[in-house]
């Protein structure tokens, strides 16, 4: 738990929930004690609003992993949500959105949040004064980043200006292999001068960084752990201070349980399974051509046995 300290904590940002229906194959709860862990993770979130009451709750995006199907979101879901969510504001993630596309986001679960008054959504090149202490700058999932207005920072002098994004961003030990290097924290820093802090969602990995520009980037990581490569994170929420500083509140993941086997792939593997994805972008954008290419890669062995377990599995879990 973060220290005490003499400011006042304004807001506390949480991303990367993925709420669902299912539970991922990796974690051995699953049925009715899937929706459990969920809880358990809301209900720690809900602790820090009463621990922190004058902070604004902020979800910088997936709150659902698969939020616009129905198949994959159900109205028990989404119900799920409006109950146990706290109210705050927030931009939706790529996994909120039908086929990533922010156009579409009526069509999504995370509209029907801000339908039931859960979330209020942070437009793009908008901002959201909050309060005298805050001001919110939405970036949804597909978005430009921009900087603040200036007439932002003029009629708000005092307030910590927050940025809310979703888009992947990373630094050092903290990424997946085969990163984009213009998503490194250094390429971003630029446009972010002005901000006091930008939270970003979609990098499972939480981080903090300072730019030599005088933002702090929080990368909030993943809130719950789903995935095998995920066992040994630690999932945290973002606590933002009047000051401009953050500190991260971790969560408690000590009643998480997980499958027996755990199969990831092993280091040697990482330059197979790079090759087979880079001969994927090459593929139309539909998602029958994706699996289709995937169930082909597994029949003519073009990637090693280990690979080849884990997209079966994959697959197995999507058609589920």
């Amino acid at each position: 738990m973060p220290e005490l300290r003499p400011a006042d904590a304004v807001a506390l940002v949480v991303g990367d929930l993925h709420l669902s229906d299912k539970a991922p194959v990796s974690r051995m709860e699953q049925g009715a004690a899937w929706w459990e862990v969920q809880r358990h993770y809301l209900d720690q979130l809900q602790k820090l609003t009463e621990q922190y009451p004058n902070a604004v709750v902020v979800y910088d995006g997936d709150i659902f992993h698969d939020g616009w199907r129905a198949k994959k979101c159900s109205p028990e879901l989404i119900n799920f949500a409006i109950e146990n969510l706290p109210m705050g504001y927030g931009v939706p993630g790529n996994h909120d959105l039908p086929y990533h596309r922010y156009e579409d986001i009526r069509k999504s679960a995370f509209h029907s949040l801000c339908l039931a008054g859960v979330v209020k959504s942070l437009y793009p090149g908008d901002y959201a004064p909050v309060s005298a202490d805050l001001v919110l700058y939405g970036v949804p999932w597909g978005c430009v980043l921009t900087p603040p207005p200036a007439d932002a920072k003029k009629l708000y002098p005092k307030a910590t200006h927050v940025a809310v994004i979703h888009d992947y961003i990373w630094k050092d030990n903290h990424c997946h292999p085969g990163v984009d290097v213009k998503k490194h924290v250094d390429s971003f820093a630029p446009v972010l001068e002005g901000y006091d802090v930008a939270c970003f969602g979609d990098n499972h990995r939480g981080f903090i960084h300072n730019t030599k520009l005088g933002t702090t980037i929080v990368n909030t990581g993943a809130f719950i752990n789903r995935n095998a490569d995920e066992k040994n994170l630690k999932p945290a929420v973002a606590v933002v201070y009047s000051d401009k500083s953050v500190q991260l509140d971790f969560l408690d993941v000590s009643g998480d349980r997980w499958a027996d086997k755990l199969e990831t792939v092993d280091p040697k593997n990482e330059a197979d399974f790079r090759k087979f994805l880079n001969t994927l972008e090459t593929l139309p954008d539909t998602s029958t051509d994706f699996v289709r290419a995937l169930r082909a890669a597994c029949r003519d062995r073009q990637v090693s046995p280990a690979v080849e377990r884990i997209i079966t599995r994959l697959l197995a879990e999507t058609e589920a």
